[in-house]
């Protein structure tokens, strides 16, 4: 717990599921790196992690229900140890550019336009 220090951090559990109801598996390598999409009623979670390289991929959002518009909300690390936050929107088909360093992550929470 002392590791989180900022608001978005923290925000970003608070909204975080134990129980999933459907789950993606969308790139990963063993010691590289993983990407995992899971949904929860109708709001998706993606995390994305690099193992001891940096590791950048486009990955597909074809999970989402076609013809809705979605908010995603990304939380990445920042300089200093830091997490940004930033809001933009998505929809199915879009792809999604990761890019983190090595060690590094980023957290996603997908939700439907509107929430």
């Amino acid at each position: 717990p002392n590791d989180y220090t900022n608001e978005e951090e923290i925000e970003f559990f608070t909204y975080v599921p134990t129980v999933w109801d459907e789950s993606h598996y969308l790139s990963g390598e063993i010691g590289r790196h993983i990407s995992v999409a899971r949904r929860k009623g109708n709001t998706w979670y993606i995390g994305s992690a690099a193992g001891l390289q940096k590791w950048q991929e486009e990955l597909s959002l074809d999970f989402l229900t076609n013809g809705k518009s979605y908010t995603a909300t990304l939380y990445e690390d920042g300089k200093d140890s830091s997490i940004v936050k930033r809001n933009f929107e998505v929809k199915k088909g879009d792809r999604l550019t990761v890019r983190l360093e090595e060690k590094g992550g980023q957290a996603l929470i997908i939700r439907p336009a509107g929430w």
